[in-house]
């Protein structure tokens, strides 16, 4: 018989994968897992598991006024900003009461994301064939709406598992089934976050300085030479990102270049603070026009490709929350680091991956996974020592009084 607990830490495990199970009211894209979200937030707060970090009271209370200020200013506007608002502080609040219900034992937590990521690539090498022939999709994305997102959720556990691999822990069986999916991806976030992995493995070695920086680069350029797609996308950027021009780039180049240009825009108006939370859109209507040769792709019907959410977290940050914003992210992931390669640092290194490139790609503040590596690395950073019962904390805490569970 399936307790409680156990229903309410499965389904949210299983949320993690649900990005792609949505539908639309208007332009607001309505997840599935917002609705198990919902009842299992009502579930834990009536078995007293509700928790309200200081941390994530402080964030709440900063973005609130990005946006309170975007909007007295004209830069942003009150739906906008209510939307980003509430999407991050229910998110945010569910995953908090989460870890509090599975008594912050982030390593169970961990390896039941990682072995369910492990299905979901396995899932995707034997679904691809019947993909290819029903969808005309040739590129492996399992049940994600595109291979990038298979990639930014699925390179964590790929990361973890690959350490147990180096450690003869096993996982051996994993990797390769990770590698096949990666490469039958073809995503050029999946293969950047490879070589971001081979970075952190090297960093355990005696002569990591000679043999790593080699097989990155190797790594590196034979993913430049077999990825046709890979290699399009990074001469393109690379043409592109110093003149900010996207005459004759491809699609996910003007996308990127067009974002670089609306954030460098409102930089100049706005560099403390940004436009206000959720304002991102606003400017790029703004300013958009003003890009050389945009109106190529206004003939394609393109332009608001990512207009919301600049496809890309550090940009998005960057535009709607100024240089404070973005700061205050990389002093969190600072904050919270694990240092060594015991199972702790292997998770906040795991996630590491995950952080760079949700920076660099993913433009969404909430999706479904995204509060659950969050406030993972937050508990995994603060886990130090046995300590006072978990139960004992108070509704309102701070990180600094989590101990980690004796074993």
């Amino acid at each position: 018989m399936i307790t409680l607990r156990q229903l309410i830490f499965y389904s949210s495990i299983f949320g993690i994968f649900s990005g792609a199970f949505f539908f639309l009211v208007g332009t607001v894209h309505i997840l599935i897992f917002y609705f198990v979200m919902t009842l299992n937030l009502v579930l834990m707060t009536l078995l007293g598991r509700l928790w309200l970090p200081k941390g994530l009271i402080a964030l709440v209370v900063f973005i609130s006024i990005s946006g309170i200020v975007g909007v007295n200013r004209g830069t942003d506007t009150v739906g906008l900003f209510a939307k980003e608002l509430i999407g991050i502080t229910f998110s945010a609040v569910y995953f908090c009461a989460f870890i509090r219900l599975m008594e912050f034992d982030v390593d169970r937590c961990f390896r039941a994301y990682a072995r369910l990521a492990f299905y979901v690539a396995s899932f995707g090498v034997v679904f691809l064939p019947f993909q290819i022939v029903y969808l005309q999709r040739v590129r492996l994305q399992s049940i994600f709406s595109e291979p990038a997102a298979f990639a930014e959720v699925c390179l964590p556990a790929f990361f973890y598992y690959a350490d147990r691999w180096q450690r003869r822990l096993g996982g051996g069986k994993e990797v390769l089934v990770f590698l096949l999916a990666f490469a039958l991806a073809r995503s050029s976030v999946g293969f950047l976050g490879i070589l971001f992995g081979l970075f952190l493995f090297g960093k355990r070695y005696r002569y990591r300085n000679l043999v790593f920086p080699v097989l990155i680069l190797v790594t590196g350029l034979g993913i430049y030479s077999a990825s046709s797609d890979f290699r399009l996308r990074l001469n393109d950027s690379l043409k592109s990102a110093g003149q900010l021009d996207v005459k004759g780039v491809n699609i996910s180049t003007f996308v990127l270049v067009s974002n670089v240009f609306v954030t460098e825009q409102v930089l100049l108006e706005h560099p403390l603070m940004g436009g206000g939370l959720g304002s991102h859109f606003v400017s790029h209507e703004r300013f958009l026009g003003d890009l050389a040769n945009v109106e190529l792709f206004d003939e394609e019907g393109i332009t608001d490709l990512n207009a919301y959410d600049a496809n890309s977290l550090f940009l998005r940050v960057l535009s709607e929350m100024g240089a404070v914003g973005i700061i205050l992210v990389f002093w969190f992931i600072w904050r919270y680091r694990v240092s060594g390669t015991d199972d702790r640092a292997v998770i906040c290194q795991a996630l590491w991956i995950y952080f760079s490139l949700k920076l660099l790609r993913g433009g969404v503040y909430f999706n479904p996974e995204q509060f659950f590596f969050i406030v993972l690395y937050a508990v995994n950073g603060r886990a130090t020592a046995p300590g006072k019962s978990f139960a004992a904390l108070p509704l309102i805490s701070s990180f600094q009084e989590i101990r980690r569970r004796p074993a």
